[in-house]
């Protein structure tokens, strides 16, 4: 189905873009980050999307104690900007 290779991006998985030094604003670049993540680990784009999201703590928490690039200026984490959208289609 068209959803294993999708990813809903939120607040919470920004966050986890911004820790790993991508702050790309184009929704499609960032679903694009998550696909290669996600075949580098040999899982499914959702499968790293619910990982991002559910374990979002834990997550954070070891990218900030590797100290990655952006660990010390994520802050609160990173806000979608304006016009942040999906493509047409649909990952339901």
């Amino acid at each position: 189905p068209d959803f294993r290779d999708c990813s809903a991006l939120d607040v919470r998985v920004l966050k986890v873009s911004a820790l790993l030094g991508f702050a790309e604003a184009d929704y499609a670049a960032h679903e694009r980050l998550y696909q290669k993540l996600a075949r580098e680990a040999g899982r499914e784009t959702w499968e790293v999307d619910r990982l991002c999201f559910h374990r979002n703590k834990e997550l954070v928490g070891l990218l900030k104690s590797a100290g990655t690039p952006t660990a010390k200026r994520a802050g609160a984490g990173p806000r979608p900007k304006e016009g942040f959208r999906p493509p047409g289609r649909s990952c339901r």
